[in-house]
């Protein structure tokens, strides 16, 4: 087995995150695993891992093999690099089936100064993506617009940004990803490569200290960053945040809240327009949805959001409300799940650092009251908020 060097090793809660490079991967490892991890990594061996193992730990020669044996298996399946996406043949590239040619859909956005013009294969297509930047659509595009094409050939999907192949291959979550991230990146300024962290989560701000809160779908994100941002806060994003890898920091995300329909009726006590709003089928999990566009002013794309706090949100009919503070390899661990995380070195280094210091929480609610009212006193480290109970007409905010 041969170990990547310039891998990265952060202590964080009583035990060792490593960072593997070329696969992009991090272990969590206890003692004695960091040792042998260590011993392995240097080249020493078994034998005299072996005999550190029994006098530090009092393991049986045998026993000590034997556990240095799985180690290096775990470490061993954790460097097999993943199968990724089907190589696409040249030919449909040459062919043209991947090109930005043929649109039948083109529609044109602006925000400020940034303009740009998509270009989708069919009506259908641009309904997965259209419909939560439709309040910044304009009729003519800006000029000097940048372009982005969508390309649909079968099974194969594509994404063009000013004519250059973006991505290529048969993941539609992939295809979103890159869309999100080149359009953030337009917006801000910052280069693709240059981001640290992406994440399905949502975040508000108070304008000092910033919460993002992530996890599979249907746990309530989106429902407690609209009532977050009734009650005095900023909305940053909804469903993908960016983190960037100078300031450590989340982005605005031009897109509007998603609000799923059993969440219509809670939400339009804020937002009297909201029942009102045009309603679509959401293709990724078969609900109806309404977007509602929260960002208060286009001078709040120029600025960028520290993120202090991380809620994980579980939505429990009938459970009331509890919250569990993570120690930050568990609180790891969840994000991983729901997060693209840079290979490059420095970000890997920094992210692993800015993680540690996070505080994180898994909330268990059914009461949005409370789920408010935590959230905003955990991020307010000090401020007085009015008292909130179930019995205010209005909710959290009264």
């Amino acid at each position: 087995m041969t170990f990547p060097e310039n891998w990265i090793a952060e202590p964080m809660d009583g035990l060792t995150v490593v960072w593997l490079p070329g696969v992009n991967r991090y272990l969590q490892l206890q003692e004695p695993a960091w040792l042998v991890y260590r011993g392995l990594a240097s080249g020493t061996p078994r034998q005299d891992i072996a005999r550190r193992l029994t006098n530090a730990w009092d393991l049986p020669l045998p026993e000590a093999l034997r556990f240095i044996a799985e180690i290096a298996d775990h470490i061993g399946q954790a460097l097999q690099p993943d199968a990724g996406d089907p190589e696409i043949p040249g030919s449909l590239v040459r062919e043209g089936l991947l090109k930005p040619g043929r649109p039948v859909v083109e529609k044109h956005y602006r925000l400020g100064t940034h303009g740009w013009t998509i270009r989708f294969p069919d009506e259908e297509f641009a309904r997965s993506i259209h419909p939560m930047i439709l309040h910044l659509e304009t009729d003519e595009p800006l000029t000097g617009s940048a372009r982005f094409g969508f390309a649909e050939e079968g099974d194969l999907c594509g994404l063009f940004f000013n004519d250059e192949q973006v991505y290529a291959g048969n993941d539609r979550m992939a295809l979103s990803g890159k869309f999100y991230i080149s359009l953030v990146s337009l917006l801000s300024g910052i280069p693709p490569e240059n981001w640290m962290t992406v994440c399905h989560a949502s975040a508000v701000t108070d304008g000092i200290h910033s919460v993002m809160l992530t996890g599979p779908s249907g746990t309530g994100k989106s429902t407690l960053t609209g009532l977050l941002s009734a009650c005095g806060l900023s909305f940053v994003a909804d469903d993908f945040v960016a983190v960037g890898g100078e300031a450590c920091a989340a982005y605005p995300f031009p897109g509007a809240l998603s609000v799923k329909h059993g969440a219509v009726g809670l939400l339009s006590s804020w937002y009297e327009d909201l029942p009102g709003r045009e309603v679509y089928t959401h293709l990724r999990v078969d609900k109806e949805i309404r977007f509602l566009p929260l960002h208060e002013e286009e001078q709040f794309f120029s600025r960028v959001f520290p993120v202090s706090l991380l809620i994980f949100p579980v939505y429990q009919s009938g459970s009331g409300f509890t919250a569990e503070k993570l120690a930050p390899p568990e609180a790891l661990r969840l994000y991983m799940e729901q997060a693209w995380i840079s290979a490059r070195p420095e970000h890997a280094a920094r992210f692993l650092r800015w993680f540690k210091d996070l505080s994180c929480y898994r909330i268990i609610y059914s009461d949005n009251d409370q789920a408010v009212s935590f959230i905003r006193r955990e991020l307010s480290r000090g401020k007085i908020f009015p008292d909130v109970g179930s019995s205010s007409a209005r909710g959290p905010c009264r």
